[in-house]
């Protein structure tokens, strides 16, 4: 159910097939250096990305807007700035993920291993993100309800997000560091679990709320 490159959208942005809820994304969106990230080849492989499944985003497309729109409604400036910090810096992405565990002081320390790690973890991460990226082709939710969706970041500005929709790569990020702290937790502090993914959720959110993504995206 994925969509063409070559599906367009008219420029009043309601030119999006009725039946799956899907908006091409056209060549013209891409900013030219997420063109290639499914290609790129992590240093090590941590999984074969191969084996991976992604099932296409939701139909139900105008639910999904209606809920952009009230969210875009009520977000105030605090949100803003989250939003803007972790766009300039994944990492940050990752601290709520340690104000979950209380260990926010020991990750604002630069700590050259665990640094490592993590940008092993992105490196892997991000090429099968854009391979579904590239499969599905989702325009961004403003181009589905243009005027009335107002991101954060506009097409242009240097933290727009330059490539398709779905799947989104914060939310990724996110998740996969709350099941990787996850599976290190011990038994006695099982019920962090829920704190990990509820701040992974928060992450994730924060992308709606910024107008740039679908909750189904996230």
């Amino acid at each position: 159910m994925g969509v063409s490159e070559c599906s367009e959208c008219s420029p009043d942005g309601q030119d999006f097939d009725q039946k799956t809820g899907l908006c091409g994304f056209l060549p013209e969106d891409w900013y030219p250096q997420y063109k290639t990230v499914h290609k790129e080849q992590p240093e090590q492989w941590l999984f074969d990305a191969r084996c991976l499944r992604l099932d296409p985003p939701t139909d139900d497309v105008d639910l999904e807007c209606r809920e952009l729109i009230r969210l875009q409604e009520d977000r105030i400036d605090a949100q803003v700035g989250q939003i803007t910090s972790q766009a300039i810096n994944p990492m940050s992405a990752f601290t709520p993920l340690a104000r979950a565990l209380a260990l926010q002081s020991y990750y604002s320390v630069k700590v050259k291993p665990r640094d490592d790690l993590f940008n092993l973890i992105i490196d892997n991460i991000r090429p099968p993100t854009f391979l579904f990226k590239c499969r599905y082709l989702r325009a961004r939710p403003f181009r589905m309800r243009l005027g009335k969706i107002k991101p954060v970041f506009s097409v242009g500005d240097e933290f727009y997000p330059g490539h398709p929709s779905y799947p989104s790569g914060h939310a990724s990020q996110a998740f996969t560091w709350a099941y990787l702290l996850s599976a290190k937790l011990h038994p006695d502090h099982r019920y962090l679990d829920a704190y990990l993914l509820g701040a992974a959720r928060s992450v994730a959110r924060n992308r709606e709320w910024a107008g740039l993504h679908f909750a189904s995206d996230t």
